[in-house]
């Protein structure tokens, strides 16, 4: 058996992807514009932020080249939106899917996509608890030194978080926390060296 302390700087990107079918149940409902139906990847300009993840796992040694482990570990997480700060509110839409079930939230935001009178930086920050449980192994070693991959499974809870929402339209962002889950697996592939001193560190 080992213990295993850890903290390392992460970087947090969002990639956004849609439904076609979808978009176009959207714009038949007219709950879009047509000059509006393009791709949200073109739509959106966001931008990675500086993060941390923090952590301690147990791990079990099976064989000399498997370490199977699990922990606890707490990650902070943010990425930048670039917008604009509208004059006045707007009314807009959040369109919900869930199977071929539709529905819509109707919200009212002072944050456009595309313009306005002040342009500014909408943070989107989780503060999260998770339960890494994986395994590393040994590609090569020499020594005290080593090769390593490993991957987790990872439960969170999001404690804390701050995010703003696209509308339907792509031209507002909205906060409703409600509508953000509490509950997410996230998972992670890792390579790294390994390095020890004779003092264990």
């Amino acid at each position: 058996w080992n213990l295993q302390y850890y903290a390392t700087p992460s970087l947090s990107y969002r990639l956004l992807n849609q439904d076609e079918d979808y978009n176009k149940t959207l714009l038949s409902a007219g709950l879009i514009p047509a000059n509006s139906f393009n791709q949200v990847g073109d739509a959106v300009s966001q931008r990675r932020d500086m993060g941390i993840e923090v952590g301690a796992a147990a791990g079990y040694q099976v064989s000399e080249k498997l370490l199977i482990k699990a922990g606890l570990q707490l990650n902070y997480r943010a990425f930048n939106i670039d917008a604009f700060q509208l004059q006045s509110a707007q009314a807009t839409t959040l369109r919900l899917r869930q199977g071929n079930v539709y529905d819509s939230v109707y919200a009212i935001s002072n944050m456009g996509n595309f313009a306005g009178n002040t342009p500014v930086n909408l943070t989107n920050r989780f503060l999260q608890i998770s339960v890494p449980i994986g395994f590393e192994l040994a590609m090569a070693t020499w020594g005290k030194t080593g090769f390593f991959v490993g991957t987790t499974l990872q439960p969170t809870y999001n404690l804390q978080q701050h995010a703003w929402q696209l509308s339907a339209d792509f031209q507002h962002y909205v906060q409703q926390p409600d509508l953000l889950q509490s509950f997410i697996l996230n998972s992670a592939i890792e390579a790294f060296f390994r390095f020890q001193t004779k003092g264990g560190l």
